[in-house]
Parts: structure tokens; C-alpha cells; sequence
């Protein structure tokens, strides 16, 4: 079985200018505005992980994975999580050379550990949601 791992990558606030406007409106300190955002995304991001790994531990409770394969897909999301890190600071053009390297790769990953394609969704869900990629 897996477990969450606390996680925080420092990432640019794409909200800043509405939290700024928040706390301008309602007379409020910015930072604390800014730590409410902060936590409700951390609490969303753990939400997210702790499904992902419940629907992974119950595929191995219903045999369909082995608790090997779900292992090497907790591990491989770790290492696609720190793929995503390395990209911060290249171009859109290098980025989707990269992803589309990481695609062929985690394809052929997911064909040697026997795992069905369908069980890596949140691989899908990444390259999809934070570059606008499509799984072939």
C-alpha cells in the first residue's frame, strides 16, 4: 500500500492579482488572503493524491494489478512529477519536444510492467490539464 507524502512545489501564484484584489475590497492583509488560496490548493492537491492512491491500492485489492505494478506506478509518478519540475523555464516548443519524449517512453514503460495504459491516468490528466497534449 502507498501512502500521501507531503509535497510543496514553489510555484509562481497565478492568482495573485485576485488575491490582491480580495484583500483590497474587503480591507484584508494580503499575505493572509494569499495563505487561504495556498491552503485550499494544498488541500485540493492532497485530496487528488489520496484518490489516485486509493484507486490504485483497490486495483491491487481486486487483483488487477499486483502490488509490484502499483509500486512502479507510484514510483513512475514521482519521477513525472520531478519531469514536470524540469521543464520550468523552457520554451512551449522545448517543453512539448519533451513531453512528447516522455509520452513515448512512459507508453513503452507502462508495456514492460504489463500496465494497462487506462491505469495511468494521471499521466494523461498531466501532460492534458498543464500543457494542452493529448494521449494518442
Amino acid at each position: 500500500m502507498y501512502a500521501v507524502a507531503a509535497s510543496d512545489t514553489a510555484k509562481p501564484n497565478r492568482l495573485s492579482g485576485l488575491v490582491s484584489a480580495i484583500a483590497q475590497r474587503f480591507n484584508l492583509n494580503v499575505q493572509d488572503v494569499q495563505k487561504v488560496f495556498d491552503d485550499h490548493r494544498a488541500q485540493g492537491r492532497a485530496t487528488m493524491e489520496q484518490k489516485f492512491i486509493d484507486r490504485i491500492n483497490a486495483l491491487v485489492a481486486a487483483g488487477t494489478l499486483t502490488q509490484g505494478q502499483a509500486n512502479n506506478i507510484f514510483s513512475k509518478k514521482t519521477e513525472l512529477e520531478t519531469f514536470k519540475a524540469s521543464l520550468q523555464g523552457n520554451t512551449k516548443a522545448e517543453i512539448k519536444v519533451a513531453i512528447k519524449a516522455q509520452l513515448e517512453s512512459l507508453e513503452q514503460w507502462a508495456k514492460d510492467n504489463n500496465i494497462p495504459l487506462k491505469e495511468l491516468g494521471f499521466a494523461k490528466w498531466f501532460l492534458h490539464r498543464q500543457h494542452g497534449l493529448f494521449w494518442k
